[in-house]
C-alpha cells in the first residue's frame, strides 16, 4: 500500500513539473504582478475595433493584454482582411514579445477558424498566449 501511494505521489509531482514547464510564454514584468490585475479599471463592454488596431500598433504585448483584460479594447485579427496575421507581425505588440509567445499567437490564429472557416485570432486568445 505504501509503495502504491509513493508511486502516485511521485507521478503527480513529475506530472506537475511537465505541466508547469511551458506555463509562461512571456512575463509582463512592467505590470504589477505577472499578468495578474485586480478587478478594477474595467471600461464599457463595447469598445471600438479602431482603438484595438491602434493599440496593437503603438503598445507593447503586455500593455495591450492589460487593455484587453480591462475591456478597454476589443477586436480580432482575421484572415483576408487589412488586419491579418501579416499585418500583426509588423506591430509593436507582436515585435515586443519573445518567439515562444509569437508562436502561440500563430497557433491560435491558424488553429481557431471563425464561423466562415477563415483563420482568426480573438482578443481573449491574445491574452491567453501570455500564459
Amino acid at each position: 500500500m505504501l509503495g502504491l501511494l509513493s508511486s502516485i505521489v511521485i507521478t503527480m509531482m513529475l506530472g506537475g513539473n511537465v505541466l508547469n514547464s511551458n506555463v509562461h510564454a512571456a512575463k509582463c514584468e512592467d505590470i504589477k504582478g505577472t499578468m495578474k490585475w485586480n478587478g478594477e479599471g474595467h471600461d464599457d463592454n463595447n469598445p471600438s475595433e479602431k482603438k484595438f488596431f491602434k493599440a496593437l500598433d503603438e503598445k507593447t504585448f503586455c500593455e495591450v493584454n492589460k487593455d484587453i483584460d480591462h475591456m478597454k479594447i476589443k477586436g480580432e485579427i482575421k484572415e483576408d482582411t487589412k488586419h491579418d496575421f501579416d499585418w500583426l507581425k509588423e506591430t509593436m505588440y507582436y515585435q515586443s514579445v519573445d518567439e515562444e509567445a509569437q508562436h502561440k499567437l500563430w497557433e491560435s490564429y491558424s488553429e481557431s477558424p471563425d464561423d466562415d472557416g477563415d483563420k482568426n485570432l480573438a482578443d481573449y486568445e491574445m491574452v491567453e498566449s501570455a500564459y
